[in-house]
This record gives structure tokens, C-alpha cells and sequence, in this order.
């Protein structure tokens, strides 16, 4: 609804394949540097963002179950 009212999404409903889409093209534009440095100041151990990466963001989206 949100992305509707912000004019994002024009149709009124999504598709499993279409949210899987907007989800992959987010993961692959955002700054990951940014996104670490911006998060770090909660996390106790930062070593534990080094994990983060397009790679791992994408793994984890594959493993999503989506139900209706």
C-alpha cells in the first residue's frame, strides 16, 4: 500500500516474481559501504558485517518463502 500511495507501484496487486525482481534490483544498487557504515553503531562485534554483500543478500532472498 505504501508503494502505492507513493506512486512506486501502480497496480494493485504484486506478483511473487515481480517483488523477487524490485528485491534483486535494490540489492544490486545500494551501497553496501554506506549501508555497514551507516548500521555499525548498533552492532557490537562490526566484524560481523563483513558478510554482507549482493552475494549473501541475494542467497538469503532465495531462500524466502512467499505465500498468498
Amino acid at each position: 500500500m505504501r508503494a502505492q500511495d507513493s506512486g512506486d507501484w501502480k497496480k494493485e496487486t504484486i506478483t511473487e516474481e515481480e517483488f523477487r525482481g524490485l528485491l534483486a534490483d535494490k540489492i544490486d544498487s545500494v551501497r553496501m559501504d554506506y549501508v555497514k557504515a551507516d548500521i555499525s553503531r548498533f552492532i557490537s562485534d562490526a566484524k560481523k558485517l563483513e558478510i554482507w554483500s549482493p552475494a549473501y543478500f541475494h542467497d538469503l532472498v532465495s531462500k524466502l518463502k512467499i505465500s498468498v
